[in-house]
Formats: C-alpha cells, sequence, structure tokens
C-alpha cells in the first residue's frame, strides 16, 4: 500500500500540500502525488549535495550544510550552541566538534569540504560513522549484507582496506564482516 514512507516525497513534502485524500469505498485515505521511492536515500543525496542542511542530534537546531566552509560552519555551530546549549570547539585544522545533548559530533574535513561526521554517545563508548559526503562506506556496507559467500566477504574486507575510507569507517565494516562470517548458508 502507498504511504508516506514508501513516497519519494516524504525527504522534501515538496509535493504534500493536497496530496492525502480520503478513498471512498473504505475509508482509507490515497495519495494524490506519491510517487515510489525511498525518502531516506532522497534525504541522503539532498545533504550530499548541499540541497539540505544536516541536523545534528535530535533537536533540530544543530546544523550544517556540506556546501558551508570549515570557518562558516564553526561560527554557525557556536552560534547555536551559544543560544540553545550544546558546545562547540576546534579540535584541530579539520575537525570540528559539537557536542549536544544527543551526543558529540565529529565534524571532519578533507580539502576544505565535510567529508565525514562521526558520533559519541557517551564519553566511554568509540566513535561511530553517522554521516559521509560519499556513499562508498553505504555501498561497501550494501555488499557485505548481500554477500553469498565467505570467499565474497573476505575480499571485500581486503577491499574496503585498501579504500580511502576513514579508520573508524573501516572498524565499523569490518564489524559487519564479523558478524556474517559464520551466518552464510553454505
Amino acid at each position: 500500500m502507498a504511504d508516506c514512507r514508501k513516497c519519494l516525497y516524504g525527504a522534501t513534502h515538496e509535493k504534500c500540500d493536497g496530496c492525502l485524500i480520503p478513498e471512498l469505498e473504505d475509508g482509507r485515505f490515497a495519495y494524490r502525488n506519491y510517487e515510489e521511492g525511498d525518502p531516506v536515500v532522497e534525504l541522503i543525496k539532498m545533504h550530499r549535495s548541499g540541497e539540505r542542511n544536516i541536523v545534528l542530534g535530535g533537536e533540530g537546531e544543530h546544523e550544517v550544510n556540506v556546501l558551508w566552509p570549515f570557518e562558516d560552519a564553526l561560527q554557525a555551530l557556536s552560534e547555536t550552541c551559544e543560544a540553545v546549549g550544546g558546545l562547540c570547539w576546534r579540535e584541530n585544522p579539520t575537525t570540528i566538534i559539537v557536542d549536544t545533548y544527543h551526543g558529540a559530533f565529529h565534524l571532519v574535513y578533507e580539502d576544505g569540504k565535510l567529508r565525514r561526521i562521526f558520533k559519541r554517545a557517551h564519553r566511554d563508548l568509540p566513535l561511530i560513522h553517522w554521516w559521509t559526503s560519499t556513499n562508498d562506506y553505504d555501498e561497501f556496507k550494501k555488499k557485505i549484507l548481500a554477500a553469498d559467500t565467505e570467499k565474497e566477504l573476505h575480499s571485500l574486507e581486503k577491499e574496503f582496506y585498501s579504500s580511502d575510507l576513514d579508520d573508524t569507517e573501516k572498524r565499523m565494516l569490518a564489524e559487519y564482516v564479523r558478524a556474517r562470517i559464520g551466518n552464510i548458508p553454505q
């Protein structure tokens, strides 16, 4: 059944006005502007292109855009933290840390552009991969989850270890490989 969670416009809401209409037969609703798609994929595309800001945490105040240079992002996030809470600081010339009520976000810049965001939910927990500006990590994860043999998993592991992924991303992918090994039907 068509619903907002499967609609291409679920990420943008650009065609939502007047979309929801009651069906006459059984009282259920229909969607006039429904278009098959994956809103999460569309949202990620919008984040990566800079068409939409990336919201850090769950409240919506702490936002960053891939098109913002390092200094602009640092200033905007610092002002937001000052206004609504949280801490923001420059860790080094390529990393901004934003500590919110929802964890600490590490924004990593490469060649002047936002490349990765890691999250630490608690100071005793490790950094986890949270967002990346390319789909390399996502593609490796899909391939690992779709692998049919352990040989294929080992080949993927060699491939991602020789890629330009960050060490944290490589560790996360290795966890997926370890979880799959021994669980693939022979």
